[in-house]
């Protein structure tokens, strides 16, 4: 672990929050989504929901910013540790400040704006290219690449399948596999499975004091980008990179 990166995606990451607010309040709003592949149970649960606030007044939010700004901090600190000076570090440094606002928006809209997760892909893809460039190491690009490719037709064919999972979800581990798959299939593989866990999680804390259901609908983006941090922290200890 690089400490000075550490230390300087942790103050970096978060002064790009305030900007991404301002892109979140300008996106267009979604259409509702399709809930023709959930089961009869899954779309009386996802129809008895509270409607989805508005990008325009989340974003403005005091509370919005702050806790993005609090998660970026905590992600480009490990981002930027563990990936050192270079493109992979500018890249992972990034994308801290892009998942924390995801992280966020989706666990209040249950929604993830398509635009910013293939935004962060594409510019993902671009920096990864030119580290590879540099370091002369193609095979971890390919590495990525073909593992994001892995996780994205999985999480495609249990959205095919009507899982519950959202569209948005499939986007989203294609770009965290991505950047995971980059610095070595264990961490992709840390991600797949904390995850999940932490979904499991949530669930079972929230259901034992009685503030969830069984039936409750819960985002899968947050644990999913949470899970991405702590693959990275553990991956940092256990995997080589």
């Amino acid at each position: 672990m690089d400490l000075l990166g550490a230390v300087v995606g942790a103050l970096t990451a978060p002064a790009f929050v305030p900007l991404l607010a301002r892109v979140v309040a300008r996106l267009p709003e979604p259409p509702p989504p399709d809930l023709s592949r959930l089961s009869d149970a899954q779309r009386a649960v996802r129809e008895a929901e509270p409607p989805k606030p508005l990008y325009a007044d989340l974003a403005v939010r005091p509370a919005f910013v702050a806790v993005s700004a609090a998660l970026a901090s905590l992600l480009g600190a490990l981002g930027c540790g563990l990936a050192g000076p270079g493109a992979l570090g500018v890249g992972l440094g990034l994308l801290a400040p892009v998942l924390a606002v995801l992280a966020v928006v989706d666990a209040r809209t249950r929604h993830l704006p398509r635009s910013l997760v293939l935004g962060a892909t594409l510019g993902l893809v671009l920096l990864l290219g030119l580290d590879a460039l540099v370091t002369d190491d193609a095979a971890a690009l390919l590495r990525a690449l073909v593992l994001a490719a892995v996780v994205r037709s999985v999480f495609w064919l249990m959205w095919f399948l009507g899982s519950g999972l959202g569209f948005g979800d499939v986007r989203l581990i294609a770009l965290l596999g991505l950047a995971t798959g980059y610095l070595g299939s264990g961490f992709v593989l840390l991600l797949v499975l904390l995850g999940p866990i932490l979904l499991v999680a949530v669930t079972l804390v929230g259901v034992a004091t009685r503030r969830l259901t069984w039936r409750t609908h819960l985002p899968f983006g947050p644990p999913l980008i949470l899970g991405y941090g702590l693959a990275l922290a553990v991956g940092a200890l256990l995997v080589p990179a």
